[in-house]
């Protein structure tokens, strides 16, 4: 029959063990590939981007984002369901002669891997960007673009 001693020496290994096991999946990150990974320290971005794979960083202080540095499409269609919007998204400019024109257009871009810490700084996501940076700068560009432009023909 096993001792007082030795009882508390299994249990203590078994708990150790355990915390063993799960301070190790804690600290287990994976970056998809496809993607780069930054890296953050109690949510505050170190500079530190990690390529894809699969990566070992301290539990709960150090977090690691993903961001996808695959070549990206954002679409603003008339056609519903077309775009990145469910409903018709086409721009409507105007030209120099006073018509309105629909416009559909599909920008690409990737994301810098290199550049991945400063993408999460300024932007912190994909959708984010989309919404503040590409969007608006295609709308302007496009209308101050069509201003220019002479139509001919007439509507059917």
């Amino acid at each position: 029959m096993p001792s007082a001693r030795q009882k508390t020496l299994a249990v203590g290994l078994g708990l150790l063990l355990v915390v063993s096991l799960l301070t190790g999946l804690l600290a287990y990150r994976q970056v998809p590939e496809g993607h780069a990974g930054v890296e953050k320290e109690w949510g505050a971005v170190t500079g530190k981007t990690l390529d894809a794979g699969a990566h070992w960083k301290v539990p709960v202080m150090t977090t690691v984002q993903a961001v996808e540095t695959r070549p990206r499409t954002y679409t603003m269609s008339a056609t519903e369901g077309e775009g990145e919007r469910s409903r018709a998204d086409a721009i409507t400019v105007k030209t120099v002669n006073g018509s309105s024109v629909n416009v559909d257009v599909t920008i690409r871009y990737r994301i810098n891997p290199s550049e991945a810490d400063t993408f999460v700084e300024d932007w912190n996501q994909e959708q984010q960007m989309e919404e503040r940076l590409i969007r608006p700068t295609i709308r302007t560009v496009l209308r101050d673009e069509a201003s220019s432009l002479q139509t001919t023909g007439t509507d059917a």
